[in-house]
């Protein structure tokens, strides 16, 4: 969430409301899975339906190194949730590519501009992501200066680490 602000400008962050308030994780030992929950953030435009900014509710989920669903708050319904899931097929230990099922309440926009809104949204963090150094994701704790805002990626490492991923990770 930390970087909403300064990637997704006006859209799902703006300056100067940029603190990622407290929120907690755990890892589901039954299922196997990193769980966000209680996370909240201000959004100038949570998604293609919302016409005023709120303050948007998310849980996150992690079910498998590769696969993780976003919930987060309908703005035209707040009693339901749209739903993003990510499936991310590597191609080599450098490169992936990125698939996603989308679930939103929406009867405001054509599938166009749904798909226009959220493809504005992914070519903004896959700026981020071509241009990331190194480009395999750094599981060592000693590699990581974590912050408040970072709980979330932090347990995501951990649990990586403790179910021996080794494919697209640094180790040490």
């Amino acid at each position: 969430m930390a970087h909403f602000p300064f990637v997704h400008t006006d859209i799902l962050g703006a300056e100067p409301l940029t603190e990622v308030l407290p929120y907690n994780v755990r890892i589901d030992e039954e299922l196997d899975e990193v769980i966000a929950t209680e996370c909240r953030f201000a959004q100038p435009r949570a998604s293609a339906t919302a016409v005023e900014p709120i303050e948007t509710q998310y849980v996150y989920r992690v079910t498998r190194p590769n696969v993780a669903i976003l919930y987060k708050t309908c703005p035209p319904d707040p009693q339901r949730w749209d739903v993003l899931c990510l499936f991310v097929q590597p191609v080599d230990e450098d490169w992936c590519i990125a698939h996603t099922i989308m679930c939103y309440v929406d009867d405001i926009n054509s599938d166009e501009q749904l798909r226009r809104f959220q493809q504005t949204i992914f070519g903004q963090d896959l700026m981020i992501l071509i241009n990331q150094v190194p480009k395999r994701l750094p599981l060592a704790a000693s590699r990581e200066n974590p912050v408040r805002a970072d709980v979330l990626a932090t347990a995501y490492r951990r649990w990586l680490r403790e179910s021996d991923l080794h494919y697209g990770a640094i180790r040490g």
